[in-house]
């Protein structure tokens, strides 16, 4: 169909009269009056038409083929042209040419600024398009909308753009086969410095078991530094009897891999069949010493106290108030009207869960209160069963309500040392330091209502015995030598002045190095714990309350360069973390990468993509931009409820009990669960106790 039809000539001045067929408009003028109105241009004095943006386009790419358009649309045009009909074409180039010989009123200004109008809408629809497409592929595959902030994703578009239009994204077999094997050498390359940094710092291995989506178990293995965690390789154990043998040849490969010299410790969890490994590696390498997993033993250490009778009692309560509430939608929907938090699903296999679930019953404890009193409440049928007013009698028992704050204010000293310890930052040289503190605060806090200390005798010896098992050597030794442990401290005393931690120093060292190396190494020691001139400075003694505080390896670095031997001891030990987190949070990654939907990814390709995934993430960590601006926590997603506390924009401090890593959340938002609660109280919580540790 025309788009424009010439009428009968009205004057000789050179002026046309044309009728729009898309919005039926008459004007006079020359051609370009006539592109003008088409096209929408303003400053000639002619009016747009009113078509649709579609026909709009059509037209500019018509204008544009006809008179050569921009550079680099030729392709484009070549389209058109088997699209739209040859004749409408030519008819329109033949008007122009014929318009041109009598219109002599179009400056070159005014075709330049058409022309430029031209191009930004022809851009603008290509700009739209792509949008679109970029989208339609986010919708189409469920891929997050957080991915958009990933400094990844803003490279790859840079990179497809820099490619041309000859690019050709590349096809399935080559991303799994060529590219993921690129990336894997790309990773290694980069992640060379890293791996080099181990020599002056030392590292950490940490092994832990999953068993993957195809039920097959693995070992993971991880290598921690100041630097991060390093995800060092994935073993599947499939047919293969997993004892303390095997673990132990397990573990001797990765050191061998990494480098004996460059290895300060192995940690695992204290199950016998890790224990009995982690002894043979100590045994084997000399210098090398196994510690147990301090999350570990502090959780087991809440599961010891949750087996005292009343404090059973209550975390039974909570939990079959939670499951009630949550396992059924009219009463969870009532419950969201007046609380602004979720429920939190305890994890069995995390005790410390279950203390946090009573402190965020604490938190919303008025918005428990109003949904057993409301009428919606009331109204409810469930409402009215035994269970039902079992749980509203509870909720507003004052008692009960004075019990868990109770529990709450004596536990938090223990989960706030998990969730300092449960992460990938050095805190070797703190544990020790920080268990006596953590017990101290305890008294305090039960001597305020029990100055009989009744209780805090039980928990005290509970608390201990799980200590003595975790406590090693190499524990004391890295608490001997932190500088910030020598400033004067009210009731406490210098590392130098315990019996306890010289012995366990003078242990650590002769277990490392030969008994002339440790007799230089205790003299090295002496000098430090006096802080004597000459060997430490005046500016060294100062800044105990400065950088030691914050940097302890910092402080020997720049202090201790005339006991050179303690000094490289001292920043090794210092360096090193104290639990297996690592190694666990990297089953999340596992899980995420090997999902149920890609239960068929075998298990060495899931590994080569954990390897890359971790690594290009723990990169993206070391950037400023990580920390402020568009791309700040961009793997944290906004929209993912087990990473987000419901009333900050910030990490959940309740998601798995860590503080910067989230891959690992152990604490979900409870959900709706259709299954009722089974068994009787005391058989439920038998359960989570008899589950191993």
């Amino acid at each position: 169909m025309k788009k424009i039809t010439q009428n009968k000539r009205k004057n000789s001045g050179g002026s046309e009269e044309w009728l729009c067929n898309l919005c039926g408009h008459t004007f006079k003028g020359s051609y370009t009056r006539v592109y003008h109105h088409l096209l929408a241009i303003p400053g000639d004095g002619v009016k747009a038409c009113t078509c649709s943006l579609d026909k709009r386009i059509e037209i500019t790419k018509l204008h544009m083929a006809a008179t050569g358009g921009i550079v680099g649309l030729e392709e484009e045009s070549s389209t058109l042209f088997k699209k739209h009909r040859v004749s409408n074409l030519e008819e329109e180039c033949s008007q122009r040419e014929n318009l041109g010989k009598v219109s002599t009123r179009s400056s070159s200004s005014k075709k330049a600024k058409g022309q430029d109008a031209v191009t930004e809408m022809f851009n603008v629809q290509r700009k739209t398009e792509a949008e679109d497409a970029v989208a339609e592929f986010f919708f189409a595959n469920g891929i997050s909308f957080n991915a958009t902030r990933s400094p990844q994703y803003k490279e790859m578009m840079k990179k497809v753009f820099a490619a041309g239009p000859s690019f050709q994204p590349p096809g399935y077999n080559k991303m799994r086969t060529t590219l993921l094997d690129r990336g894997v050498s790309k990773m290694q390359g980069v992640m060379e410095g890293l791996r080099k940094s181990w020599v002056e710092y030392g590292c950490s291995i940490v092994m832990d078991g999953w068993t993957n989506i195809q039920q097959r178990p693995l070992l993971n293995i991880i290598v921690t530094s100041p630097s991060g965690p390093y995800f060092l390789k994935a073993i599947d154990c499939s047919g293969k009897m997993k004892d303390a043998a095997f673990q132990y040849e397990v573990l001797k490969d990765a050191i061998e891999e990494i480098g004996p010299t460059n290895v300060v410790q192995v940690i695992t969890d204290a199950a016998p069949v890790c224990r009995s490994a982690g002894l043979m590696i100590q045994s084997r390498y000399k210098h090398l010493f196994w510690t147990p997993c301090c999350v570990h033993a502090l959780n087991n250490a809440l599961k010891d106290i949750g087996k005292i009778s009343w404090i059973t009692r209550i975390i039974l309560d909570a939990r079959e108030a939670q499951m009630f509430i949550c396992n059924h939608h009219a009463s969870l929907a009532i419950y969201r009207i007046y609380a602004k938090k979720e429920f939190l699903k305890p994890a069995d296999t995390r005790y410390a869960t279950y203390f946090i679930l009573l402190d965020r019953m604490l938190e919303v404890e008025q918005a428990l209160k109003a949904t057993v009193i409301s009428a919606e409440w009331s109204t409810w049928g469930e409402s009215r069963t035994d269970q039902g007013k079992k749980v509203r009698n509870m909720l507003l028992d004052d008692d009960w309500w004075a019990n868990v704050k109770y529990i709450v204010s004596f536990t938090a000293p223990i989960v706030e040392l998990i969730r300092y310890a449960d992460s990938d930052s050095p805190c070797l040289g703190e544990i020790y330091e920080s268990i006596d503190s953590m017990i101290g605060k305890i008294k305090s806090i039960i001597r305020q209502k029990d100055p009989s200390l009744e209780l805090f005798n039980e928990l005290q010896k509970l608390i201990e015995k799980r200590w003595n098992k975790l406590n090693t050597p190499l524990h004391m030794a890295a608490y001997a030598l932190n500088p910030k442990w020598y400033v004067e401290r009210e009731g406490r005393i210098s590392p130098i002045d315990d019996p306890e931690v010289k012995q366990g120093f003078i242990e650590a060292i002769e277990k490392m190095y030969t008994p002339e190396q440790a007799t230089i190494f205790r003299e090295q020691f002496l000098d430090f714990a006096l802080l004597s001139s000459p060997v430490f400075s005046r500016a060294a003694k100062e800044d105990l309350l400065g950088m030691a505080q914050r940097s302890p390896s910092g402080w020997w670095r720049m202090y201790g360069d005339k006991a050179p031997d303690i000094r490289t001891l001292a920043i090794r030990l210092l360096s090193q973390v104290a639990s297996s987190s690592a190694a666990e949070r990297n089953w999340s990654t596992f899980s995420f990468i090997h999902s149920i939907k890609r239960n068929r990814l075998t298990s060495k390709r899931a590994e080569k993509l954990v390897y890359v995934h971790s690594s290009l993430r723990l990169l993206t960590r070391k950037t400023p931009e990580y920390l402020q601006g568009p791309a700040a926590q961009w793997d944290v997603d906004p929209e993912d409820a087990s990473q987000i506390d419901d009333d900050d924009d910030g990490p959940s401090l309740h998601a798995g009990l860590v503080n910067v890593p989230l891959d690992d959340i152990e604490l979900q938002v409870q959900g709706i669960d259709d299954d009722e609660i089974e068994g009787s109280e005391a058989q439920a919580f038998s359960n989570m106790l008899e589950l191993e540790s």
